[in-house]
């Protein structure tokens, strides 16, 4: 079993700073300090993730690409794993191409936006400053961003999301030690 946090409370509270300035800021690539940076079979900043936002109460999905997770987090976490989609508060993706939509996850209601389902994606390779037009709260003006590896049906389905507000999927996207998010209320220009 692979170690968690040394300091848990001092850790968790340096990722949370930095998982609220990267969904405050959406398009904003964040780097966590070297020190949080835990090696598991998936990046540093989606272990990071997951040890800080996950616990007993929240259930969460493994793709098979990242199944290998489920030990680690039950036993560091509590969290349990479930097999559906729909019932998971965050989704752990680590083969994105073959992510087409977000339809297998739970958007939450208009009553409990809450209860939608957060994606935490592992790609290869993210950079701002070029490639998706994005803006919206947290945007001054526009940002644009790279992200290697997802198909054209899920940014499809990424700039849907702002119509069904409140409710959709909160995106993570994770590379190495490195984490930028897309909420739902971000708007993507095709």
């Amino acid at each position: 079993m692979q170690p968690a946090f040394n300091d848990y409370i001092q850790m968790s509270q340096q990722v949370f700073r930095l998982v609220l300035q990267a969904t405050s800021r959406p398009a904003t690539l964040v780097k966590l300090p070297q020190e949080l940076c835990i090696e598991t079979s998936v990046s540093p900043a989606s272990t990071a993730l997951l040890l800080t936002l996950a616990d007993q109460d929240t259930p969460v999905w493994l793709d098979p690409a990242s199944n290998s997770m489920a030990d680690y987090l039950r036993f560091h976490c509590g969290c349990p794993i479930t097999t559906t989609p729909t019932e998971a508060h965050f989704a752990l993706v680590g083969a994105p191409g073959n992510l087409d939509s977000l339809n297998q996850f739970n958007p939450g209601t208009d009553e409990h936006p809450e209860k939608s389902t957060s994606l935490i994606i592992e790609v290869d390779s993210i950079q701002s400053g070029r490639g998706k037009k994005l803006h919206g709260p947290g945007i001054n003006g526009e940002a644009q961003v790279y992200i290697e590896g997802l198909s054209d049906s899920f940014w499809l389905a990424v700039a849907d999301q702002p119509k069904s507000f409140p409710r959709g999927i909160d995106l993570f996207f994770c590379c190495g030690d490195q984490l930028l998010s897309i909420p739902r209320t971000t708007c993507l220009e095709n």
